[in-house]
């Protein structure tokens, strides 16, 4: 969709990259308004029936655009890639639908092809996420921060055992299920393992600053530990109030200061816990999440 504005002589053309509020969508989901519009992807809020849900469309602003609500290409060349990322988006789909019964992640009811494109039904969270938890609290003392996230690991855990990375983790992927801060309710959304449904060589691919570890700036290998450094990011976000550094950075110089050189009042051990999910080789990392939890478990006595 276009709209178009008159400055003087000149007419601009702005291209609207999110489908228009009322639209039914395979005669199923009504779209309310947009929620998010991210890399691969644009959100909705929509109406399944009597159920709220998100609707996840995936689009590409930066190689794909509208003709009416339908998804058209910028390089028709890309056509075979296209059909194997949609592909991917779907299986991916599929695979997450099966953890609906975790607490901790967001459920997948379903998905569907439209507009030449696949959309994916989700559950609809309307609690805040914890970038926004983060900025009304400020620091989060350290053994309420792991306590906190403790629940995501262990799903997380299992999600990544059916071969399955996030690889996109941050505060704002992280969500409360309610509109209430107990802590018990957080949910882990928004997977981002749609960087790799395009060329690396073709796309661009943007990663979060001081999430993304120095892997997934690189053709590196990722996997379950990709996801421990970002996780680990977070918890460091939340107990000294600011974000780390890049990681390509510290691999010139890692300065990263932690907590207790921060003047912030941590335990050692788990300040060593902290440390190793955030090293900057994959290597000296916990290789799965199941090996962070066990560490974090013995500190906390079973949480």
């Amino acid at each position: 969709m276009e709209n178009r504005a008159r400055m003087g002589k000149i007419t601009i053309t702005l291209r609207e990259d999110h489908l228009p509020e009322g639209i039914v969508l395979a005669g199923k989901c009504r779209i309310l308004r947009t929620l998010r519009m991210g890399e691969f992807s644009v959100t909705y809020e929509a109406m399944l029936g009597n159920r709220k849900v998100a609707v996840k469309e995936f689009y590409n602003r930066g190689c794909m655009y509208r003709q009416g609500n339908r998804v058209v290409l910028t390089n028709e060349e890309d056509q075979q890639e296209f059909e194997r990322a949609k592909q991917k988006f779907v299986e991916e789909a599929r695979r997450l639908s099966k953890f609906a019964s975790q607490p901790n992640v967001v459920r997948v009811y379903g998905y569907f092809e439209a507009n030449n494109t696949v959309y994916i039904i989700m559950e609809f969270l309307d609690g805040p996420g914890l970038n926004e938890y983060f900025r009304k609290k400020g620091r989060v003392e350290a053994a309420e921060m792991f306590g906190m996230l403790l629940p995501v690991m262990r799903t997380l855990d299992k999600i990544h055992e059916s071969g399955i990375i996030h690889r996109d983790i941050s505060p704002d992927n992280i969500k409360f299920a309610q509109n209430d801060a107990s802590g018990t309710g957080l949910k882990l959304m928004d997977f981002g393992s749609a960087r790799d449904y395009l060329n690396r060589n073709t796309y661009t691919m943007e990663l979060k600053d001081g999430y993304a570890p120095l892997e997934q700036y690189s053709e590196h290998e990722q996997g379950p530990w990709t996801d421990v450094y970002a996780l680990s990011a977070v918890i460091y976000r939340g107990i000294t109030g600011q974000r780390p550094m890049r990681s390509v950075r510290r691999a010139e110089h890692d300065d990263l200061r932690m907590p207790s050189q921060l003047g912030i009042p941590i335990p050692p051990v788990i300040e060593e816990i902290l440390k190793r999910g955030l090293s900057i080789r994959k290597e000296n990392r916990y290789q799965k999440m199941a090996s962070m939890i066990k560490d974090v478990e013995k500190f906390s006595g079973g949480m």
